[in-house]
């Protein structure tokens, strides 16, 4: 009878919520004890977990959030225990029962975070596992909000488990075995995050699914110019404007895009996708020469671009340049196309083929690298990778929409992986508002909007974040909540100018284009400042060795965000799969890094970036770091030169008007640096060369240097 019971209230609990759980066998073992433990967004996230625990399990909850007792009579099956994270003698009950081969369910981060990360693991209960004599973990992970809002739109929720694992944990110190427990506990969750059923298969189904979740009439963005589209106008729009781009193009075809940060550029991006073409974003400000090596690297044989922005941008001799050679397509001249009958068409079209057919492994976007150390190549990322990195992002941060609150100002140009995947597509598909500005040197005007628009989130590289604490006023930014730095290395003076003038702040984390960008981020329960943070859910690593390190490797990475491989220039546009010496599926980042217990990572510059000088191996980087804190309010860039004596010698490019090697030294010798960080030669310059996303242009200031140099 109890049985029957059960199985009757679990599958009303169940079809009433619209749970759909995967692996649940996994939470009845068959022997010895189970702790079961779970994300929490919502305080009725224990129901849904509920249904599918055995009779006799144990659920340990807040107080706070404990059921009435009618409640408890329906979920007969199962004990409640009140678990207040202030009590460290709450635990020994739970660690008797899991000791004596009961299960147990709880949510290690305590309160509902709401924002779709995984939270702050409490300490106490990380160790319970070994209080209770080794017990293996089954992470669980609840997608969606179980509460009823409405008739209409019934709760939808999806659950996730994965097998029992063991926490391994080596012998150290109890406070640095909390601290490993912990991260051990987030990285289960992480896992069971990622491997969540029936993902989307592209871009635009995932768009689709935002609007869907959020509502088709909630605000998608904004732009400066005054544009703005719901999530619904966003669709509508991008199927009007890709049917049309149907006629022009062949399915599967690259389709260069010149266009900036703005509501138009995302409608034309998500158009491309819509009809199965794709998108290939051209860095204008990289010059004539490299957009044109640019499109016989991918094989583009049309080009989309807007009259108004080519004239704003004074972009008329690089599309004179492109019309000798690929067909350039003017967006005011495809108005005239989108006429009723198109709107009809568009309309049946939408109805019988609500998405395009795909895969996660079609291309989904080419960019192209930064070229700031060699020749760009063209990088192509899957469908899968992009939407593989946007679940890390959202997964590791906890991007999910505030409703009416959140808003991420984006200045960040489209064809940089950085403001593409993170700054646009993951808020986007999180429900969260974008304001899109088109040029991130806008340094006042910036501030001002900020002011006026009151953004919650914000993304940038140093170089730009610190231009806007230059001139915002302190008051400027007070809406903000979170604000991260990528793209390049955050400088210290950066990080405190924000947190002193605008009281935020400034998470670093660190990516390549290769892998969709992100790679590691610090997030506000995981930061450590100097670091780029802990690797995303779901990537492995290696550290391959250096010749003359003794610390630290390059690092090389394995992951669902992985590039589907490179367009070499001069190919014939095939991708061309990047591998680890025989193994596929790997990538050397190139970057010189180390990675301490807890997983936080740290760079120690590129690998092309050290210097071999008598016989030693020096960072560039680090002679950086030495000048900017020497000379805080100025720019450095450090190369190498050809040496006939030492093989190799370091010239510092700097802004500092008048810099000399003996402040330097004192520095140096202040900071136990080794007297090889000591640069040979110190140039002059009234501003060191940048690329358009704001990193510097070793390739200008090395050629800046062997003209200098003679």
């Amino acid at each position: 009878m109890a049985g029957w019971r059960k199985a009757f209230f679990g599958w009303l609990i169940t079809a009433s919520l619209g749970v759909r759980a995967h692996r649940t066998d996994s939470l009845r073992p068959a022997s010895g004890g189970l702790l079961v433990i779970a994300n929490h967004e919502h305080p009725q996230d224990w129901l849904v977990l509920a249904p599918f625990l055995p009779e006799g399990a144990w659920f340990a909850l807040h107080p706070r959030e404990m059921p009435p007792p009618w409640l408890r009579r329906i979920c007969f099956w199962l004990r409640f225990v009140a678990l207040d994270p202030l009590d460290p003698e709450g635990l020994r009950p739970l660690a008797g029962h899991l000791r004596g081969g009961g299960v147990a369910a709880l949510f290690p981060s305590g309160g509902g975070l709401g924002n779709g990360a995984v939270g702050r693991i409490l300490e106490g209960v990380a160790l319970l596992p070994e209080l209770a004599g080794g017990v293996p973990v089954a992470p669980v992970w609840i997608l969606g909000s179980p509460v009823w809002r409405s008739w209409r739109h019934p709760p939808r929720v999806e659950m996730m488990v994965l097998d029992p694992q063991p926490l391994h944990l080596p012998e150290s110190p109890r406070a640095e075995r909390r601290r490993q427990a912990v991260r051990a506990m987030e990285d289960l969750l992480e896992q069971a995050a990622m491997r969540l059923a029936n993902p989307p298969c592209t871009l635009w189904d995932a768009l689709c699914r935002a609007a869907r979740e959020h509502g088709r009439g909630m605000r998608a963005m904004e732009d400066s110019t005054g544009a703005r589209l719901t999530h619904g106008a966003l669709l509508w729009r991008s199927l009007l404007v890709g049917r049309t781009l149907a006629t022009l193009t062949e399915p599967g075809e690259r389709v260069g895009v010149l266009l900036p940060t703005s509501v138009g550029g995302v409608v034309l991006f998500f158009a491309l996708q819509a009809t199965g073409r794709v998108p290939a974003l051209l860095n204008f400000s990289a010059g004539a020469k490299a957009v044109l090596s640019a499109c016989r690297t991918a094989r583009l044989r049309t080009v989309l671009t807007a009259r108004r922005f080519v004239t704003r941008a004074s972009l008329e001799p690089l599309v004179e340049t492109l019309s000798g050679e690929v067909r350039v397509v003017f967006l005011e001249d495809l108005q005239a196309r989108i006429t009723h009958p198109v709107n009809l068409a568009v309309a049946w079209w939408r109805a019988l083929r609500p998405a395009v057919t795909g895969g996660l492994h079609d291309e989904g976007v080419i960019l192209f690298t930064s070229g700031s150390e060699g020749e760009p190549k063209g990088v192509a990322l899957s469908q899968g990778a992009l939407l593989a990195n946007i679940r890390q992002v959202q997964v590791r941060v906890g991007l999910r929409a505030v409703p009416g609150q959140d808003l991420m100002l984006n200045v960040l140009p489209l064809f940089h992986a950085f403001g593409l995947t993170v700054a646009t597509l993951t808020p986007l598909f999180s429900g969260i508002r974008l304001f899109l500005h088109p040029s991130p040197l806008d340094y006042r005007l910036i501030a001002e909007l900020a002011y006026l628009q009151k953004p919650s989130l914000i993304v940038g590289t140093d170089t730009f974040l610190a231009g806007y604490a230059r001139v915002a006023h302190p008051g400027d930014f007070c809406g903000l909540r979170l604000a991260f730095a990528g793209g390049e290395p955050l400088r210290e003076r950066t990080r405190l100018l924000w947190l002193e003038k605008f009281g935020v702040p400034v998470y670093e984390g660190y990516g390549v284009t290769e892998t969709g960008p992100a790679l590691a981020v610090n997030v506000p329960t995981a930061n450590r400042p100097g670091t780029v943070g802990r690797l995303l859910p779901g990537l492995r690593h290696r550290l391959l060795p250096v010749a003359g390190l003794t610390e630290g490797g390059r690092l090389a990475v394995s992951g669902p965000n992985l590039m589907l491989g490179y367009l070499t220039p001069g190919g014939d546009g095939r991708v061309a799969p990047v591998a680890l010496g025989s193994e596929a599926g790997w990538y050397d980042t190139g970057d010189v890094v180390t990675v301490d217990g807890e997983g936080f990572v740290r760079i120690a510059g590129r690998a092309r970036r050290f210097a071999k000088i008598g016989g030693e191996m020096v960072s560039l980087a680090a002679v950086e770091a030495l000048a900017e804190a020497v000379w805080p309010e100025c720019r450095h860039a450090a190369v190498t030169l050809p040496d006939p004596h030492k093989g190799e010698k370091i010239v510092l490019v700097t802004e500092h008007p008048t810099p000399d090697r003996a402040t330097l030294l004192e520095g140096l010798r202040a900071q136990g640096v080794g007297a090889l960080h000591l640069p040979s030669r110190i140039l002059t310059v009234d501003a060191i060369p940048l690329l358009g996303p704001g990193k510097t242009d070793f390739r200008q200031v090395r050629a800046l240097a062997e003209e200098r140099c003679g």
